[in-house]
């Protein structure tokens, strides 16, 4: 069997981020059965097939993988990289888009595991109830953002983007962003503008969240 391959298992870590028991749940509901292509008279769309191979291969220790399995992680790598990249405007919790990606394992919601403590003020980001970062807000006429920091092990797995649609969701799209020049805020500000957030100017730091 092939020796496991860190490019491989990081984007394992990073775009499957939902347990074997969310996958097995969440293809018995009517939404994701709403989603994805079939064969005729076939049971499971493509995205649940894929989920279900997902949900085996977590079962199966990573010296174990086959040629095969590290070819699956590549193609749901490749599906939820391609479809995060499409994210839609406003409020995805019951969005096609959402459904299909848990189809295939990756919930971009992080649902039920993320919490955000202490808002207006210094807070924490909790993932089943871990911190992996801190943000700073304060509540005006909108709630104002001024810094998102996540541990390094924890960027890139897609949990900034799942606090920025809980800030907007929670304050009705009245979210602005005023960043402090803290390291990290270059990438911060991408990741706003990524999300709907739109600046007076092309370098400014102020930003508001539009199209919500």
């Amino acid at each position: 069997m092939p020796a496991p391959n860190d490019d491989v298992l990081e984007l394992w870590r990073r775009v499957v981020n939902c347990r074997v028991e969310e996958i097995e749940e969440w293809h018995t509901t009517p939404a994701s059965s709403s989603v994805g292509t079939r064969a005729p008279g076939a049971r499971w769309s493509v995205g649940q097939l894929a989920g279900i191979r997902t949900a085996e291969l977590l079962a199966v220790p990573v010296a174990e993988w086959t040629a095969a399995d590290h070819a699956h992680v590549r193609r749901v790598a490749g599906f939820v990289r391609r479809h995060r990249a499409q994210w839609p405007r406003g409020d995805v919790r019951e969005r096609r888009w959402r459904h299909a990606l848990r189809n295939w394992g990756h919930d971009p919601l992080w649902e039920g595991r993320l919490t955000l403590s202490a808002l207006d003020g210094q807070g924490q980001v909790l993932v089943d109830g871990e911190p992996v970062g801190t943000l700073s807000t304060s509540a005006e006429d909108a709630l104002v953002l001024h810094s998102l920091v996540l541990e390094e092990s924890w960027r890139g797995r897609g949990v900034g983007s799942a606090v920025l649609h809980q800030l907007a969701v929670d304050h009705d799209g009245r979210v602005r962003a005023e960043l402090d020049p803290t390291p990290g805020a270059a990438d911060v500000r991408a990741l706003l503008v990524r999300r709907h957030f739109d600046a007076p100017t092309p370098d400014s730091s102020v930003l508001t969240l539009v199209g919500w």
